[in-house]
């Protein structure tokens, strides 16, 4: 008589919770999204690359498809025109691998030269010839492309900004979810094989599957599009980027206190030196709500002030002059649309 063997089905099951958990532990490791891997598309991103109806008048229209069509300012890649104004741009930062090619083109494209060409346009665009008229309404779009001119060199060195430890750009990483940390995943591991409960459900290194901040939904000049249609998770962890365009702190967490944040606090700080723009009228409020969150030394560790009623001078030391001559020059120009 022929005898059958039959699994027994508690050891299959541990041995799919060990694997399983293995699994876990694996994805808990630092992500490989990190790799600056080259992107396969020829195409890049480009400012107002949206079908939307701009609404603006004529002679601003015409402004604006005389500046987009400059090989001299689409050479030089805005990161700021780029984060605020370009669907494309959004989109591909939704993979977080390859995004990290188009940052190296974007800094690789830094220069004075682009400095002196952003400064001509923050004073041609508030001319009354232009779109003058449209800034006074205000039109959004006019708007939001002033500000991207005016805040050219603080977004390139934001945009350029990378982890002191890891190298990777800062940018990248506000974008990428947090993974579970090392702690959890072990005892997870014994958890599942001792008890062969079912896992929780998780995604590893791949980004929200809701849309990224897309422009052209905004209700107010002030107000970045981006923050109208992020998720909450996404507000908290790149909200921090839409400050040089008006865009208050909503909701600080820790999730600020990390270094690449502390990096590009300093580097606003030295911007809010300059008067009448959105990030001197702001950094007050970003210095308190991060004070609250992650404690004053977060801030004063790198030589930041928490008194802040000596910013927004009308000139300050460090950064390059290069990178004072934009917002220096819009202070002037930008008087043209005040009321």
């Amino acid at each position: 008589m022929q005898s059958h063997t039959t699994a027994n089905p508690i050891h299959s099951f541990n041995l799919f919770a060990v694997l399983f958990s293995a699994f876990l532990l694996l994805v808990s490791l630092p992500p490989s999204v990190h790799a600056e891997t080259a992107s396969n598309s020829s195409q890049f991103p480009t400012p107002f690359d949206s079908n939307a109806n701009l609404n603006l008048t004529a002679p601003c229209l015409a402004f604006f498809k005389s500046f987009r069509n400059d090989s001299k300012f689409t050479n030089c890649k805005s990161f700021g025109f780029l984060l605020q104004n370009s669907v494309l741009f959004n989109v591909l930062s939704r993979n977080t691998t390859l995004l990290p090619s188009y940052l190296d083109k974007i800094c690789e494209s830094t220069s004075e030269a682009c400095a002196s060409i952003m400064t001509d346009y923050v004073q041609n665009i508030v001319r009354s010839d232009t779109c003058g008229p449209d800034l006074r309404v205000p039109n959004v779009y006019a708007y939001q492309a002033y500000i991207d001119f005016l805040t050219y060199p603080v977004m390139q060195d934001v945009g350029c900004s990378r982890d002191p430890t890891t190298g990777y750009y800062c940018y990248v990483d506000s974008l990428i979810p947090k993974q579970t940390s090392i702690t959890t995943a072990v005892v997870s591991f014994f958890f599942f094989f001792l008890l062969g409960y079912a896992t929780p459900a998780y995604h590893p290194n791949v980004p929200s599957a809701s849309p990224l901040p897309l422009p052209f939904q905004t209700e107010s000049p002030t107000n970045s599009p981006a923050n109208t249609t992020a998720t909450s998770a996404q507000r908290l962890t790149t909200q921090l980027y839409w400050v040089p365009f008006g865009t208050k702190l909503a909701n600080v967490t820790t999730t600020l206190c990390n270094s690449c944040n502390q990096q590009i606090l300093t580097i606003y700080q030295t911007f809010s030196q300059v008067a009448n723009t959105p990030l001197a009228e702001l950094w007050p409020s970003v210095v308190t709500s991060t004070a609250s969150k992650c404690g004053p030394q977060f801030l004063t560790s790198v030589n930041i002030a928490l008194n802040t009623s000596a910013a927004a001078k009308t000139v300050g030391a460090g950064g390059g002059a290069w990178r004072w001559a934009v917002l220096l020059v819009a202070m002037v120009a930008g008087a043209g649309f005040r009321k």
